[in-house]
């Protein structure tokens, strides 16, 4: 098995690779309780054609690359012994709007999740270098799961942002490769736990783009 530690792992994969690393990647969302039962689902594509998924009623933590499924860009399974997940339209409309994007997690991280609950919106300028390496982090409005609905919530900010919060749901990362997506997931969550506990404290005075520019606070 490849260690796979960074997204430049992610060169000249071949199927049995992304079939590895996907099942890698939904043993880290488990272990880092992105995840729960039968939660969450990851997607990246295979050719132009094929798209490689998780399947539904599985836990991310103990899949074996024989339990994924390939479908094609009408959601179709076209390989595998499982049927795929209800949310793969969000998946298909991602993949589909962002021909850059390689790969999309969508989870249930606990304080990512906390802000679409309470549809707040993230704090800017709190931690401006995460903020500038993650780009906008749009709260997109209610749709319910499994819907078209939820794929319309998902069309003002598919163009421009890699994370999105899915209020009363959870969070979709999209990426360049699979680690890459993870790995936003993961920063999301992160950064939110921390502003969490910054809000705990009292307001959150964010570092405004001019001090940013000039490498110093004013006050």
């Amino acid at each position: 098995m490849r260690n796979w530690s960074t997204p430049l792992d992610e060169v000249d994969l071949s199927e049995d690779d992304k079939r590895e690393l996907m099942c890698e990647i939904g043993r880290r969302c488990h272990e880092m309780r992105f995840t729960e039962a039968n939660g969450g689902n990851i997607s990246c594509r295979l050719d132009e054609e094929r798209i490689l998924c998780t399947p539904t009623l599985i836990s991310k933590g103990h899949m074996t690359p024989d339990d994924l499924v390939v479908i094609n860009t009408d959601g179709q399974v076209i390989e595998g012994r499982r049927q795929t997940t209800s949310e793969i339209r969000i998946h298909l409309y991602a993949l589909a709007q962002r021909p850059d994007i390689q790969a999309v997690v969508h989870a249930h991280p606990r304080s990512a999740t906390a802000f679409a609950i309470a549809r707040r919106p993230l704090p800017q300028g709190a931690l401006p270098e995460i903020e500038f390496h993650m780009g906008p982090v749009p709260l997109a409005r209610f749709g319910r799961a499994g819907t078209p609905k939820l794929v319309e919530t998902l069309e003002p900010y598919i163009m421009e942002a890699t994370s999105i919060l899915l209020a009363h749901h959870g969070a979709m990362t999209l990426g360049t490769g699979l680690m890459d997506a993870y790995w936003k997931m993961e920063v999301l969550d992160a950064y939110c736990d921390t502003v969490l506990r910054a809000l705990a404290l009292g307001t959150i005075q964010g570092v405004t783009p001019e001090e940013y520019e000039a490498g110093e606070c004013f006050e």
